[in-house]
């Protein structure tokens, strides 16, 4: 699946963006009496950036080539204006907020190209942040930063919707399978660790089992990523559902960012409730839960790691001790599995550390057993990939000169239309909703007081959406369920959203409500566009294996001619370990040649064969 990852992308975006400006126009309806007169240009800039995509898909039919070409610089300098004014009737502090926010939106109107539904959503982003600012009034905080009540009620049943909505995509969606070599190399590694072993044995047979991201390598096989993720899911491939591991993952991410959106504002269980939806309803969250990618298991351990980090200053004795353990361990999970994402969304963590120590709520001895939770995660991690490189403080990415020189981490600049893949505020709108950034936006303006958590979860985002603009391989459409390198900023669109919940404090008692029934009408309308083309795309990578299951051959080799599939046969060659599961029932092999084909017969002489043919392919028992 590639961007814009479904077939009608105005649509998807029309829909998200719309709801979206809905929620804001509400909320600051709802504050008028804080807002004063400003309430008036913010609610023009949210009417005229909710209608700009839509007046302007209505005006190209009509071929007037001049109105249609000045239509958007209009749309947003009218915006532009109304944010400032707005900001500038609202206070001194607002006004310098707001001149910023306009200045930026300005800037990035004249430098960035092809990307007007990105500076739509940029623009009524900066219009939510200014009015959510400008709302909460000095000494009406909406940050309490202590530890949370307990909820179990609400978050068991938050996280239950979750977990039954991503085992159905499983089952329905994604129908157990995978759809890339990526997710594959993934499965296979986390079988090897089911086995309690580092590698796999050589395949026989030369290239005839080579798969695109498993390696062979002075005599091992096993997967180019890195062990964290993998070692996740093997508890769940021991027992034979290693699609399982993500769904538990997406559970345990839609706790923790109802645990950190708990502690905001008057109104914490609302709060909560809104971050977990706005996970636990997401299609394109929905999708990686139910896939084997690694990117909603960055996001759970960042979230719990920020979590423990909080709960390791807010107790005393062995239980911070404790929660410090974990939190070292949650960081070095994430570094394990990711480690661009560990080092780059780590540092939140560490700037409550530092807060910590300099608030003297924490001691160099919290920092001691944060380190041994991180050494026992990180150590076994080293002693993984010494093991299977052969080199330390190497991956199986510096593997990728001998096996695909194309694949190289080259950093450069992007040009004026590239920014827009490694921040995808277009199709982040649909793909991430209801876990909106506009939303978001507004919440975070209304956080105002004891500012540590909304920093460690904002100030981490720098560092890693730069590093993805000029990562050149980050910057173009790419396999994935949506954004996928991205998905990790769930955390702070999430607990964004739960704080946007909680910025109507008293002003609307209904506000919870409200956002559950804009949410889910948008969803209604989303999953339709965003649902199928991840059922086509898997239906058609899975075609081989549906193929053999129909044409009813069992403890069999099936030979992958030249020619199959719509990829190449590196991707179809989805087997365990041969070596460790040598009763797996239908192995899939490359087999170009009949020299190919005698080596295969000769490997496997008790096992029947077939051959599998063409596009789709057809599978047809041999002789």
């Amino acid at each position: 699946m590639q961007s814009p990852y479904t077939p009608d992308p105005f649509q998807a975006y029309q829909i998200a963006h719309q709801a979206a400006s809905l929620l804001v126009a509400g909320t600051v309806a709802s504050r008028r009496r804080s807002l004063g007169v400003a309430v008036l240009p913010y609610l023009v800039a949210t009417v005229v950036l909710g209608a700009l995509p839509t007046l302007h898909a209505a005006l190209a039919p009509l071929r007037y080539p001049t109105l249609a070409a000045g239509f958007w610089e209009t749309g947003l300098s009218l915006a532009t204006a109304a944010l400032v004014l707005g900001a500038l009737m609202s206070g001194a502090r607002a006004a310098i907020g707001g001149a910023l926010a306009g200045v930026v939106v300005i800037g990035a109107r004249s430098y960035f190209t092809e990307s007007n539904w990105e500076l739509c959503t940029l623009c009524l982003m900066a219009v939510a942040w200014s009015a959510g600012y400008s709302m909460v009034r000095r000494g009406e905080g909406s940050m309490v930063g202590a530890r949370p009540e307990r909820r179990w009620p609400a978050e068991a049943t938050v996280v239950g919707v979750g977990f039954v909505l991503c085992v159905a995509t499983c089952a329905w969606v994604m129908r157990f399978g995978t759809d890339s070599s990526d997710e594959w190399s993934y499965t296979f590694q986390a079988a090897i660790f089911a086995k309690l072993r580092v590698s796999g044995g050589a395949a026989p047979c030369g290239e005839a089992f080579r798969n695109f991201w498993v390696f062979d390598w002075q005599g091992q096989r096993f997967s180019m990523y890195t062990p964290g993720w993998p070692l996740f899911m093997a508890p769940f491939l021991a027992i034979g559902v290693p699609w399982l591991a993500g769904p538990v993952a997406l559970a345990m991410l839609i706790l923790g960012v109802m645990r950190l959106a708990g502690r905001l504002g008057t109104r914490p269980r609302e709060a909560s409730i809104a971050a977990g939806l706005a996970v636990g309803l997401g299609a394109t969250y929905l999708i990686n839960g139910a896939s084997r990618f690694p990117h909603v298991f960055v996001a759970t351990t960042t979230a719990w790691a920020l979590e423990w980090t909080l709960r390791s200053q807010e107790t005393s004795g062995r239980t911070a001790r404790v929660y410090a353990a974990l939190a070292g361990a949650s960081l070095a999970a994430c570094a394990a599995t990711r480690p661009s994402d560990g080092l780059f969304l780590g540092t939140g963590a560490l700037y409550l550390a530092v807060v910590g120590l300099a608030t003297r709520r924490v001691s160099v001895a919290h920092l001691g057993y944060a380190l041994l939770g991180a050494a026992a995660v990180g150590v076994p991690t080293l002693l993984i990939l010494k093991s299977q490189v052969g080199s330390w403080f190497q991956t199986g990415y510096s593997l990728n000169p001998h096996f695909h020189p194309w694949n190289k981490i080259e950093i450069s600049t992007p040009k004026p239309s590239d920014w827009r893949w490694a921040i995808p505020l277009a199709t982040g709108v649909y793909c991430w909703w209801p876990a909106s950034p506009v939303l978001a936006s507004l919440g975070f303006g209304a956080l105002r007081t004891q500012p540590h958590l909304r920093n460690a979860i904002l100030l981490p985002l720098i560092p890693y959406l730069a590093f993805y603009c000029y990562l050149s391989v980050g910057r173009f459409p790419d396999f994935g369920y949506g954004p996928r390198y991205e998905l990790p900023v769930v955390v702070a669109l999430a607990v964004g959203t739960g704080a946007f919940v909680a910025s109507f404090g008293a002003h609307a008692p209904n506000a919870l409500r409200a956002f559950v029934l804009v949410s889910v009408l948008a969803c209604v309308r989303l999953f339709p566009l965003l649902f199928p083309t991840t059922y086509d795309q898997i239906a058609q990578q899975q075609a081989l294996k549906y193929e053999a299951g129909r044409a009813g051959i069992h403890h069999a080799v099936v030979l992958m001619r030249p020619g199959i599939g719509p990829r190449g046969p590196w991707d179809y060659t989805q087997n365990l370990p041969l070596d460790l599961y040598p009763g797996q029932d239908i192995i899939f092999a490359h087999a170009p040649t009949a020299g190919d084909e005698q080596c295969l017969r000769g490997a496997f002489p008790s096992r029947a064969f077939a051959e599998a043919t063409g596009n789709p392919p057809h599978v047809t028992p041999l002789p």
